[in-house]
């Protein structure tokens, strides 16, 4: 009986090492697809790299691509000025998404917190007819102290539209870099709110 026994466990054993296991899907690979398929987002020459820092240039060219690549007009950000991104900085411009740092600059090379990020996408869906509103819930986030007065709003509206729900330890990380699969997944999570 026991030999029969180790036989059973030797064969299970090499039953399971032969099937390979299915790997899992990454938790950004609906989002990942979804942006894609679109156009919206179309990766670097090192592919999607979900984990790569987005730039203010990824956020506005995804935004702009979204709306359609419309006509740009003239370019106001002469740091913009024939980049891969020129076209989505003067269309921001225009449109009032984007007006620089203060200086006239548009830094699209420059890394984008999680709150520009809010705050853009915030803009973009108001530009798209959304009503701007308030959680009032903000105060649930452990964080909250931590978001700068001039995005407050804007990640208010961002959560209330559940673009942003907080991590697993109920933070916003306002002030960390926004990754690619974040932005992805914010996308694909806003249109449901900019149909």
């Amino acid at each position: 009986m026991k030999k029969r026994m180790s036989l059973l466990l030797v064969l299970l054993l090499s039953l399971s090492l032969a099937v390979p296991a299915r790997a899992e899907e990454p938790w950004y690979a609906q989002a990942q697809e979804f942006v894609t398929r679109r156009g919206w987002m179309t990766g670097t020459d090192k592919g999607f790299e979900p984990l790569g820092t987005v730039t203010r240039a990824t956020v506005f060219q995804t935004v702009y691509n979204i709306q359609g690549r419309p006509a740009a007009g003239e370019q106001v950000f002469p740091d913009a000025e024939g980049t891969w991104y020129a076209d989505a900085a003067a269309w921001a411009a225009h449109a009032g998404l984007a007006n620089g740092d203060g200086s006239g600059l548009f830094y699209g090379d420059r890394a984008a917190t999680r709150s520009e990020v809010a705050a853009i996408l915030s803009r973009f869906m108001s530009f798209r007819g959304v009503e701007v509103k308030s959680t009032g819930h903000m105060g649930m986030f452990r964080d909250v102290s931590e978001v700068p007065e001039w995005a407050f709003s804007a990640f208010d509206n961002c959560v209330y539209y559940g673009l942003f729900s907080g991590d697993q330890d109920s933070k916003l990380c306002p002030n960390a870099t926004a990754t690619r699969a974040e932005l992805a997944t914010l996308l694909m999570r806003m249109t449901d709110v900019i149909k």
